[in-house]
């Protein structure tokens, strides 16, 4: 199966994996290379597709929204992923960043290949595992974290989109963060979101649900008893 990256194609779907679109006539091949096999996310702004080439199986973002805003965002989140080299960061190499013409279109789509990432999302080895995770791990994990947004954030870059599914639990250990978003926020926006899932992870249970109507605080502490004040305290 091979997949017509041009948004407008009416079937995208390709069996028995031919060179172009048999609906549009789009090349299928991206940059002579890339054959995209799976789409895994719809966006506002785009989709993301699984790739693979004769050696590897990649990510493909694609962005369908030519606003200059959007662009320019996307351009720089190609820059800098690629400046950074660090195993908690998906890997961008040198050319992963292009643009793709459909066939009979003027519609330039802006397209960046990124790593796959070996391992299971938070999300999913949290639910093999069981919740709540003890103060050991959370230690460990909140260092990492801490660590991998410390760099984004040298880089003015802003990840906002701290939650367990996009994040990447690496065989070896590393946690390493997927899914970055196009949308502009704040540096404090990640840590709060940082805290929020650990509140998370910690307790078992969704942050909403030690949301004081009154205070607008988060009275979840009484609801762990494996970790210390300190920690808490951090978290807080």
């Amino acid at each position: 199966m091979s997949y017509c990256i041009n948004p407008n194609c009416l079937s995208p779907e390709n069996q028995n994996n031919p060179l172009y679109c048999k609906a549009c006539g789009s090349k299928l091949l991206i940059e002579g290379q890339y054959q995209a096999i799976k789409k895994l996310r719809v966006l506002d702004w785009g989709i993301i597709y699984e790739v693979k080439t004769e050696e590897t199986t990649e990510i493909l973002k694609v962005l369908h929204i030519n606003s200059p805003e959007l662009v320019s965002q996307f351009q720089q989140q190609a820059k800098i992923l690629a400046q950074l080299n660090h195993p908690g960061i998906p890997q961008v190499k040198p050319g992963s960043y292009f643009t793709f013409i459909p066939r009979n279109s003027n519609q330039k789509l802006h397209c960046l290949v990124i790593e796959k990432v070996a391992g299971e999302n938070l999300q999913t080895w949290l639910e093999k595992n069981n919740l709540p995770i003890n103060q050991e791990l959370a230690v460990e994990w909140l260092t990492q974290l801490i660590e991998i947004l410390d760099l984004l954030h040298e880089k003015q870059f802003l990840y906002q989109n701290i939650q367990p599914s996009n994040i990447i639990l690496r065989p070896n250990g590393q946690l390493t963060l997927t899914n970055f978003s196009l949308e502009v926020q704040s540096v404090q926006s990640d840590f709060v979101a940082l805290g929020y899932m650990f509140i998370y992870l910690l307790t078992g249970q969704p942050t909403s649900t030690f949301l004081s109507s009154d205070t607008k605080t988060l009275n979840w502490r009484d609801k762990v008893s494996q970790i210390s004040p300190k920690l808490a305290d951090f978290i807080d």
